[in-house]
């Protein structure tokens, strides 16, 4: 299991890596969360689409905090996969504030891939 506190840019990539080693059915320990941030929430995303490739799906225990649950339900993490994200402990709650991002789905990969590419050489 992945156990989670904080899924921000300095510690969401050790998180990522090893919730690889549980696909194609990876369980992510949300529990405790308190912070997070765009990039974290993208790597959640990322290994979700990756379960899903793998046959799987991603299970997630949510934030015990309400307040936080409902931020992380506002980003639209839940809404990106038809049916659902995967299994999830409870309903995700909602009436959250959007806050600073909202994650958002490309239905035309091939328009933004230079784009990105060009971004990560950047980078």
């Amino acid at each position: 299991m992945l156990r989670i506190r904080s899924l921000t840019v300095g510690q969401a990539e050790a998180a990522f890596l090893a919730g690889w080693r549980g696909l194609p059915r990876p369980l992510v320990d949300l529990s405790g969360l308190g912070r997070f941030d765009a990039y974290g929430v993208a790597l959640l995303a990322l290994l979700a689409w990756e379960a899903r490739a793998r046959g799987g799906f991603l299970r997630v225990l949510l934030p015990e905090r309400e307040e936080v649950a409902r931020r992380l339900g506002a980003t639209g993490l839940f809404e990106l996969f038809p049916g659902g994200l995967g299994w999830l402990d409870r309903p995700v709650p909602r009436g959250g504030d959007a806050g600073l991002f909202r994650i958002v789905q490309a239905d035309r990969e091939e328009r933004i891939g230079p784009l990105v590419e060009v971004l990560g050489e950047m980078l």
